[in-house]
């Protein structure tokens, strides 16, 4: 029979063990923190986080859902994405709907054309403002993630781009449907 004095040091350890190993365990998921610096910038008064390296494979567009702004590619899980993206060689850029109407702010997702959706056209303008001034080329192949209203965007963003000759080569839609204009004019065909 164990005296009450050892049990009692033996369930302090295991409580102070079990602690400990949680303190890591949670620590651990955490710690996912970006593996380069983001750039913080503005372009025609809206925020936007980016990354760009001198020679990028590709770059990734990120939307974010109802509500949200450029801050979406600082969240734990996006960054955790964006940084196996960045290893990968691909750069990316996050901005805001032109919509920051509380507490919806959300992207135009009604509306297909290039020049009539205030989004697509200041994005087009953006692309054009970091192919001119980064190492982003016309031709870099393009990717979009987007993520609830952004889900629905990136899904519209993509085949309006990819029909005007932008090298979209594929999005992910995240917890959201197609958008409107996309289903009645032949459906998605981005990947």
């Amino acid at each position: 029979m164990m005296s009450a004095s050892r049990s009692t040091r033996r369930a302090r350890v295991g409580a102070a063990g079990t602690a400990a190993v949680v303190a890591v365990v949670l620590s651990a998921c955490l710690a996912v923190t970006p593996s380069v610096a983001f750039e913080h910038s503005t372009f025609e008064g809206f925020p936007v986080i980016s990354y760009v390296p001198e020679h990028p494979r590709g770059m990734v567009y990120m939307f974010h859902g109802s509500g949200g702004d450029a801050g979406f590619a600082e969240r734990t899980e996006t960054v955790d994405v964006l940084n196996l993206f960045i290893a990968a060689g691909y750069g990316f850029v996050s901005t805001e709907s032109t919509d920051r109407t509380a507490p919806d702010a959300r992207w135009e997702v009604g509306t297909r054309s290039l020049t009539a959706n205030p989004d697509l056209a200041r994005l087009i303008r953006l692309q054009n403002h970091l192919v001119a001034t980064t190492g982003l080329e016309a031709a870099t192949p393009l990717v979009g993630i987007g993520m609830s209203n952004g889900s629905r965007f990136v899904t519209l963003w993509g085949q309006a781009w990819a029909d005007a000759g932008y090298p979209v080569e594929a999005i992910w839609a995240a917890a959201g449907r197609i958008a409107g204009p996309i289903k009645t004019s032949g459906g998605l065909t981005v990947p």
